[in-house]
């Protein structure tokens, strides 16, 4: 049995059932779908678990196999650890060889992005003003520790610097109750501003100008965060942003993150994620259930 397990903030206590639209939902959503597998709050004793965030967030049975099918596509140096399971989905190549903890990595790819790559969604028309998404990571762990690599903290700043434009600001779902930027929000940008997490990942890979930011601190080294930021453009202060967006509005991504993108999508898991997904899990557990 394939089981999903959601965390707290995917998970309607109350009615016992998934949140739709939480970013842990709307990773595995097709992907269950599919497999008409089960979706649950915790992980199921004898059941392939694939757990959509740490595994401090829950109670693990005895004996449960557990797979990491994060709901994000951000590394931020937690891939590092193989995040105490037995196997990590992971969107890249590139994340899967910093997989470590004696976990497998299986490349999958990014289910919920099958949509936009078999051209069910597509971006409005062209607005009077450039639009702009600003995205910022979490600026704050859950045990309390600040991080260096979001620029959450200067939003207000940042927000008023952007005035200008037609802005959207979408914050972390930690802030907003769980609720995620929707995937037509990228598509309708002509620049994205993001830090060093999921946005800057997503950006890349949906072919959008990424500029990334002032943040106190860089990237978790090695990470993807780190391999984009070095392709991308970069705001050394708020003052910045604007010559940077006008830059991208009129000449688009960097011929380097245009080279960045299907190192963070493999092309050929463009619009196939979910089958992809769906046979990593099969074969692990046929693989589990011979032993």
């Amino acid at each position: 049995m394939i089981a999903f397990c959601l965390d707290d903030e995917a998970w309607d206590p109350r009615r016992n059932r998934p949140r739709p639209g939480t970013a842990s939902h709307r990773q595995i959503a097709s992907v269950a779908a599919e497999l008409g597998a089960r979706i649950v709050r915790q992980p199921i004793a004898g059941a392939v678990n694939a757990i959509t965030n740490g595994v401090g967030c829950y109670e693990i049975p005895e004996g449960a196999r557990l797979v990491q099918s994060c709901h994000g596509v951000s590394d931020k140096g937690n891939y590092h650890g193989g995040w105490s399971c037995d196997a990590c989905l992971v969107p890249s190549a590139y994340i899967a060889a910093r997989v470590g903890g004696g976990s497998i990595p299986l490349v999958a790819g990014v289910p919920y992005l099958d949509p936009v790559f078999r051209g069910e969604m597509t971006p409005a028309l062209p607005g009077r003003r450039p639009r702009v998404l600003y995205a910022p990571t979490l600026s704050d762990l859950q045990n309390g520790r600040h991080v260096g690599y979001s620029s959450r903290p200067q939003n207000a700043e940042i927000r008023a610097t952007l005035a200008p434009y037609d802005v959207t600001f979408s914050d972390h779902p930690r802030y907003t109750r769980g609720r995620i930027t929707p995937l037509q929000a990228y598509l309708d940008a002509d620049v994205i501003v993001t830090d060093y997490g999921s946005t800057i990942s997503l950006g890349v890979i949906l072919g959008k100008p990424v500029v990334v930011a002032p943040v106190p601190d860089g990237p978790v080294p090695e990470s993807i965060e780190d391999h984009l930021g070095q392709r991308v453009r970069k705001a050394d202060t708020i003052a910045d942003l604007p010559r940077l967006i006008d830059d991208a509005v009129e000449r688009g991504p960097l011929p380097a993150e245009i080279d960045a993108s299907p190192v963070v999508l493999d092309p050929d898991l463009r619009g196939t994620s979910t089958q992809a997904t769906v046979q990593h899990l099969r074969d692990l557990e046929e693989r589990w259930a011979s032993r």
